[in-house]
């Protein structure tokens, strides 16, 4: 057999238990076009004690909950300190299953050196719809190596009933709680 007669096979084989899967459950909704948003575009700015730090390596972590994938990126800051990542988007063919909770996990970091790590972000949200606080805050990252760690707790309902939390070095706004983090 050729190769493409088996790939088309396969294929063949693979929509057929999807349509199956789909007729006997009906809670799995094919998604051909999708396209995920895993980060907003992300720019900051890296000091320690007020002085920037030139030549940085900046790296970015996403963890997607569902497929069990990480995205790995990195960058490093230019004279002033300053670091830019785009947004991370993905297309995407999925089947997706109402029951399984999509988790986007974004970690900003840099290894100042082998005993000093800066937490630039730290968190996770639900989906791929990036809430207001995640897009505002990663827009203008202040972040200072000689800031304590702290965790900062967001609410994205009128009752504050449902809170996301990020640990972080940087000095982030629009949250209902925060304090040094482990306290």
């Amino acid at each position: 057999m050729k190769k493409v007669d088996v790939r088309n096979y396969l294929v063949g084989f693979i929509t057929i238990i999807l349509l199956s899967i789909n007729m006997s459950f009906g809670e799995i909704i094919l998604n051909s076009d999708k396209v995920n948003q895993y980060t907003p575009q992300i720019n900051g700015v890296l000091t320690k004690k007020g002085k920037p730090i030139n030549n940085q390596k900046v790296s970015l972590s996403i963890g997607l909950s569902a497929s069990g994938k990480s995205i790995d990126l990195s960058t490093f800051t230019d004279s002033n300190g300053r670091f830019e990542f785009s947004p991370v988007y993905e297309n995407k063919e999925s089947v997706k299953i109402p029951l399984i909770e999509h988790y986007v996990t974004i970690v900003l970091t840099t290894e100042l050196d082998i005993d000093e790590s800066v937490i630039i972000w730290e968190g996770s949200f639900d989906g791929y719809e990036i809430e207001d606080y995640v897009k505002n805050n990663m827009a203008n990252l202040v972040c200072d190596a000689a800031n304590p760690l702290k965790y900062f707790a967001f609410s994205i309902d009128d009752d504050e009933n449902d809170d996301y939390y990020v640990n972080s070095q940087c000095d982030l706004f629009g949250y209902i709680d925060s304090d040094l983090y482990g306290n």
